[in-house]
């Protein structure tokens, strides 16, 4: 695939160059940033409900056997790390404000896109491993451990079609705390934010210069992973 065909950091960069030249609102529509859930978990992260940080790990998975599917094809810029990757490395910057550094990447290639992805890395002390795949079954799980508990968010990133949203919060004295969403509608909220932001002005919850990270960490994925095999 050429290079052109690639999204990278400097199609971000354009982006936030036009918007700045402009005066315009550009931004990634990242649904999960304007979920409760999340606000929640990043808050439960910041306070320390579970002391010390130290491992934090991601699925998110799929089934998908139509080979005329854009995210099959290597000429459209196919593959799980460019449908779904986004999610888990948005997840764990959004909730712990960390900058993960790649360690290690390994992908199942099918057809010159990534079928299944692993990836290993690192935010100083913190160890984030995660997994995204076109080829399992339905499931996405967000799990943040510390010395002193560990927080379970269970539908992360679609919940309904992938369950309720709950997260799940156990600290030392082994007492669970569920905490449910059945009514919030991060779609909704996110129409709202921007309605906000143009109308009020009030501070988008995602700007372009947060999407500018999470692309880094995926470029960072793909030159780890190297030539499709």
């Amino acid at each position: 695939m050429r290079k052109a065909d690639r999204p990278d950091c400097s199609d971000v960069e354009r982006l936030i160059a036009l918007r700045d030249e402009t005066g315009g609102f550009i931004a990634e529509a990242w649904m999960p940033a304007h979920h409760p859930q999340w606000v929640l978990a990043r808050e439960i992260v910041a306070r320390g409900d579970l002391g010390r940080l130290h491992t934090v790990t991601g699925v998110f998975t799929y089934g998908l056997s139509d080979p005329a599917n854009v995210r099959n094809s290597a000429a459209l810029a196919g593959g799980a790390m460019r449908d779904i990757g986004v999610y888990p490395v948005g997840a764990f910057r959004f909730a712990t404000g960390r900058e993960p550094v790649v360690t290690r990447a390994e992908a199942e290639w099918e057809n010159g896109v990534d079928a299944s992805t692993w990836v290993d890395a690192r935010a100083e002390d913190v160890r984030f491993r995660f997994h995204v795949s076109m080829r399992t079954t339905k499931r996405q799980e967000m799990v943040f451990e510390g010395d002193g508990g560990w927080l379970s968010v269970r539908a992360p990133f679609n919940a309904g079609e992938y369950g309720q949203a709950d997260m799940i919060l156990r600290q030392s004295d082994a007492s669970d705390r569920v905490f449910r969403f059945p009514t919030a509608r991060q779609y909704v909220n996110q129409v709202e934010a921007v309605a906000a932001t143009l109308l009020d002005g009030a501070a988008y919850p995602m700007p372009l210069e947060t999407s500018l990270g999470t692309q880094r960490v995926l470029d960072a994925v793909f030159a780890s992973l190297g030539t499709p095999g």
